[in-house]
């Protein structure tokens, strides 16, 4: 995704194109809340990796 933002993102019979790109702070902390509400791995995940940040990606509708 990092190469190529580009995808096509299928959801309930629906497609749509999309494009990636890296999150910014307030994301990342709102993304790894909803995702540890999820599956309490993420953010026990992320406190034990250490030098580098778990990559989220953002799709936003390309356009």
């Amino acid at each position: 995704m990092e190469a190529d933002p580009r995808a096509s993102v299928t959801f309930r019979g629906r497609v749509v194109e999309v494009a990636a790109r890296p999150d910014n702070e307030r994301e990342r902390v709102a993304v790894m809340a909803d995702a540890d509400g999820v599956d309490g791995g993420y953010l026990t995940h992320q406190a034990r990796i250490t030098g580098r940040t778990a990559l989220v990606l953002v799709l936003e509708p390309a356009g």
